[in-house]
């Protein structure tokens, strides 16, 4: 925004009638040249308005009219500058020598009446320090002559003190010259110079302001200052102005300061001039991805939340510190791991069992704990790999769509980092990913149903083999038992399920789970017993048990068929 402008009037402290309402100032305190008033500013909310200030003259040679008597001069209008930031000023602005405004400075912070280690005349009385500045930005020569020439009025003795002593002001300078590059601290003074135009640039003195705080790894990106959340050292911090009120800090000039974190991630800018529009810029520190939410808690001056990357206006009050304005930043995470074929169907990544190519993977936020909104889908390489990346912290659920040909297998047994972690319709459970996190346990197994079965024959020659033509027997019923939630027969609850011989006494018992056991029981038909059991090739041979009916248990991979029980 533009700097900020004043109406103000002027108050001589040295004459004997001072005016109602005047400053409580008297003659036997002289703490600068002259007094202003400042009526009205153009800030929300006021920041000089209302408040009398110390002045100086910073050119002797254009005049605004310093009052000799009461009344005093009155509402003068004025744009204000800082002293402490050269570029911001016009070139039209007659402070002469601005480089010296620094030596300024320091003058206005000394209380020369108890320095001991000048040898000055009684102290320095305030002409004489107001003829240092002058000599400072070079409008005075060693022979007191102004340059150029000055007005008709006699500004020498408006200090009251008379003609100023020489070698005090020599020392004054001197000493001021010492302490070039000077920057005012927090409640320091500090100068603030006001244009008016083409009278006389008038320095009031107010108290320097300050701001900084803080640039922390946000951890969990949620825009606030966790407990155990660090400091990012050497993280780089801007402090600007838009100076042409274009939206951007591009602009010559606009970059007043920059500094970097110490070793906790603090930062500080010092000498601040009340009024104007401070913003601060954070940079992303290196190996960071992205700033943190702005504001998160919804309080800009919480001084908890992040206000990077780029602040919302600071104007500071004369010595007030702000502690609040912080820059969160945070790396990216990533999710992923593996879809695999269970061939034993036991929910685990066994030693062997592959990767399934080309399997599709989806990624979701979770919001209490449940489903959100969708974020992406990836697909699986050769080797059953998938991964999602750049991901902001925070909590996300993956779902695993079914291949074709497969069916999801057990989830979440036995160990986290080999189980399966596909639950109801493919969805894990919500997982929490933080700053720069990689979460590479989120797998997905699947396997393909087994099949088993074959034949229930005559055996003509009793040898206990399908051999000599034998012929199938069709229509008798044949059942399959299975494993519980154990797997196991003769365990926690035995499954059940028949069907019957078809053409040529074949039957097929198929979607079955890979790693449960199986046995076949036949019954024999009307009139007829069980041939040998297990006598010769396996893949031709009768199963049965002769008085039972059962086969073996068998316990298939995934995708497998055996089509070898047989009974004759």
């Amino acid at each position: 925004m533009p700097n900020p402008t004043v109406t103000f009037d002027i108050y001589n402290p040295y004459v004997t009638n001072y005016g109602p309402g005047a400053d409580p100032e008297t003659l036997t305190i002289r703490r600068s040249y002259f007094d202003v008033f400042i009526r009205t500013d153009s800030l929300t909310p006021d920041v000089y308005a209302g408040k009398w200030f110390d002045a100086w003259c910073l050119n002797p040679i254009a005049s605004i009219g310093i009052p000799t008597s009461y009344p005093f001069s009155t509402n003068y209008a004025a744009t204000m500058y800082s002293s402490a930031e050269l570029a911001q000023m016009p070139a039209t602005l007659g402070v002469g020598d601005r480089s010296k405004l620094d030596e300024v400075n320091w003058l206005i912070n000394q209380n020369f009446a108890a320095r001991v280690d000048l040898p000055l005349n009684a102290g320095a009385s305030y002409g004489e320090i107001q003829w240092a500045m002058w000599r400072l930005l070079g409008y005075l020569d060693s022979s007191w002559n102004p340059t150029p020439a000055a007005p008709s009025y006699d500004f020498l003795t408006l200090t009251k003190d008379g003609v100023p002593d020489e070698a005090d002001v020599n020392l004054l300078i001197a000493d001021a010259l010492a302490h070039d590059g000077f920057k005012p601290g927090l409640g320091d003074k500090i100068g603030v110079i006001m244009d008016t135009g083409a009278r006389q640039p008038i320095l009031i003195e107010t108290r320097a302001a300050a701001l900084g705080d803080r640039v922390w790894h946000d951890n969990d990106a949620d825009g606030i200052q966790d407990a155990g959340e660090l400091g990012i050292a050497g993280a780089l911090v801007q402090l600007a102005r838009d100076l042409n009120a274009d939206g951007d800090f591009a602009d010559a000039n606009e970059i007043l300061d920059s500094t970097l974190t110490d070793g906790s991630g603090q930062y500080l800018f010092t000498g601040l001039t009340p009024g104007l529009d401070y913003t601060v810029l954070f940079a992303t520190p290196a190996s960071y991805a992205a700033a943190s939410p702005r504001q998160a808690d919804g309080n800009p001056a919480s001084g908890l939340n992040s206000d990077g990357p780029v602040s919302n206006t600071v104007i500071l009050n004369p010595g007030e510190f702000n502690p609040t304005v912080d820059g969160g930043f945070y790396r990216f995470a990533s999710i992923g791991d593996k879809v695999f074929e269970d061939k034993n169907g036991n929910g685990q990544q066994d030693l062997g069992e592959p990767g399934i190519a080309g399997a599709t993977v989806e990624l979701y936020t979770c919001v209490g704990g449940v489903l959100g909104v969708f974020v992406a889908t990836t697909t699986t390489n050769a080797s059953g790999i998938y991964s999602f990346t750049n991901l902001k912290p925070g909590d996300y659920i993956v779902r695993f769509i079914t291949p074709g040909g497969y069916t999801q297998t057990l989830a979440n047994v036995g160990a986290d980092g080999s189980d399966s972690d596909a639950a109801t319709a493919g969805y894990t459970a919500c997982y929490t990913l933080s700053s720069g996190q990689t979460d590479n346990s989120v797998d997905g197994g699947f396997y393909k149903p087994a099949s088993l079965g074959d034949r229930l024959w005559l055996d003509t020659n009793g040898n206990g083999q399908q051999d000599d033509g034998a012929s199938g027997i069709s229509g008798q019923t044949v059942t399959l038992i299975g494993g519980g939630a154990d797997g196991l027969i003769n365990g926690v609850g035995d499954t059940s399920t028949t069907t019957v011989t078809g053409v040529d006494g074949a039957y097929n018992f198929s979607g079955l789970t890979p790693g449960v056991q199986y046995q076949v029981m036949f019954a024999a038909p009307a009139g007829a017993v069980f041939t040998g059991q297990d006598i010769g090739a396996d893949t031709s041979d009768s199963d049965a048990n002769t008085v039972t009916g059962k086969t073996q248990i068998v316990v298939l991979a995934s995708g497998e068929s055996n089509p070898t029980l047989d009974a004759g």
